[in-house]
């Protein structure tokens, strides 16, 4: 089990675990704070069923949950998304591989020197 509210997982199984693994692999951020399905308790508490995932978080705006949005134990959610976004978009064939070539030699070099100083 996993606790979005507080960001941590609140028991250690291998599915939870694996699920932790892919979104860290995938540098995916869980942007919906709020319990979309209230325990019969209390309605402050309860689970987050519904996740808004990404990997760039300032592309998610107005992340809501709408309670009793219609007869289901569960919470509707409502985000956007932002249209207009750069990204870098990154020109391999105008790079001067040839001119970076001497500072990775230079490195290589500085490298070596400290590897045997140190053994």
């Amino acid at each position: 089990m996993y606790d979005w509210c507080i960001g941590s997982p609140t028991a250690v199984d291998s599915l939870t675990e694996m699920f932790c693994k892919i979104l860290d692999d995938h540098f995916l951020t869980q942007t919906n704070p709020h319990i979309t399905r209230p325990s019969a308790i209390s309605a402050s508490s309860g689970n987050t069923l519904d996740l808004v995932l990404t990997n760039h978080e300032s592309l998610i705006e107005g992340t809501t949950v709408y309670p009793n949005g219609f007869d289901s134990d569960c919470f509707p959610v409502s985000f956007g998304m932002k249209k207009i976004f750069h990204r870098p978009v990154f020109q391999y064939d105008k790079a001067d591989f040839h001119g970076l070539k001497i500072p990775f030699l230079t490195f290589r070099g500085t490298l070596l020197y400290l590897v045997r100083t140190l053994t």
